[in-house]
């Protein structure tokens, strides 16, 4: 079904795991060890998807840029070693349907295969143009995702947290990232600022969907087995995420102090307890909200692309995939 988005480029698409291969070349063993393990198995590669989308719209005749496709790349890392550090905090065992790198290799070594992983990708795809103006706006992506990541760390099992946090959390930890795919696309093709922010703009939205769908993932029992997450590990790592906001609606106060009495002591649940605890979410009305919320910035998603003039009925199917 997805074959027909993936077919124009898979050329290109070869081209970006190449640069991958090489942007995670290391002297160190360990580190070669890291880099095949979180590469072999490949996603569904959205990101670089959008990324050489975004550069098709502006320049559908000529071959992909080199910049692009070392960009999309980067990209690809960057988001894989942001999930090796997500895998420590959250304290995950499996990632993608494999072992994580903690579960294999310990907290401390991920956390520094992340950060070199990072840094050395970095260093080997600008070190010849070390005045891209690409570099900034990358750390300023990294930078991003460290709040997101953070503010939601400050509100994890917090009675406090409510959907303007939840939008700033998911708008810094997954939307800034879609959201430089489609500048880094524009951009290396040569559009202009207004159009490469409204490629951002795009991107962005088509995330926050993105993000919201993901959570909504963590309610499906069904779930480790189509997606490689097991449900209700946002729970079991007090992440409030939109579907319990949502129900935590539906609850008067005494029924809220008992839920968050209950998150804060996930050592002491009973057998069952977590599976009723998401069949109470998915009861209360959360799904049809969240998929609400997601239809609303998908739709914000192609206004901006609408407003980019350039029809193209393979990136609008993207930005479905991504979205809904």
């Amino acid at each position: 079904m997805l074959e027909p988005l993936y077919a124009p480029l898979r050329p290109a698409l070869a081209d970006v795991e190449q640069y991958i291969e090489r942007l995670t070349q290391s002297d160190f063993p360990l580190l070669e060890q890291v880099g095949k393990h979180l590469f072999n198995r490949k996603g569904k590669q959205l990101r670089p998807l959008l990324l050489l989308y975004t550069h098709r719209l502006f320049q559908p005749e000529a071959a992909i840029a080199d910049e692009a496709l070392r960009c999309a790349a980067l990209i690809e890392i960057l988001h894989t070693s942001s999930l090796v550090h997500d895998d420590v905090v959250d304290e995950a065992d499996r990632r993608r349907g494999q072992a994580s790198v903690r579960a294999l290799l310990g907290n401390r070594t991920a956390v520094l295969s992340g950060d070199y992983l990072i840094s050395n990708a970095f260093l080997r795809a600008f070190h010849h143009n070390d005045t891209s103006p690409l570099i900034l706006s990358m750390l300023g992506i990294i930078r991003t995702m460290c709040e997101g990541e953070l503010l939601q760390l400050q509100y994890t099992a917090n009675p406090d947290m409510d959907e303007s946090v939840y939008g700033r959390i998911i708008a810094g930890k997954t939307a800034a990232l879609f959201g430089q795919c489609g500048y880094c696309g524009a951009m290396t093709a040569g559009a202009t600022p207004k159009q490469a922010q409204l490629s951002r703009q795009v991107g962005e939205a088509a995330g926050m969907a993105f993000q919201i769908k993901d959570d909504l993932l963590d309610l499906d029992i069904a779930t480790e087995a189509k997606e490689g997450k097991t449900a209700g590990n946002d729970l079991k790592e007090g992440k409030i995420t939109l579907p319990t906001l949502f129900y935590l609606r539906t609850l008067d106060e005494a029924g809220r102090r008992a839920f968050f009495d209950w998150l804060q002591r996930p050592a002491q649940w009973q057998a069952g307890e977590l599976a009723e605890r998401l069949a109470q979410i998915r009861r209360s009305g959360a799904e049809d909200y969240c998929r609400q919320r997601m239809a609303a910035y998908a739709q914000q998603a192609q206004d901006a692309f609408a407003r980019l003039g350039i029809p193209q009925p393979l990136f609008e199917e993207l930005l479905k995939l991504i979205c809904l």
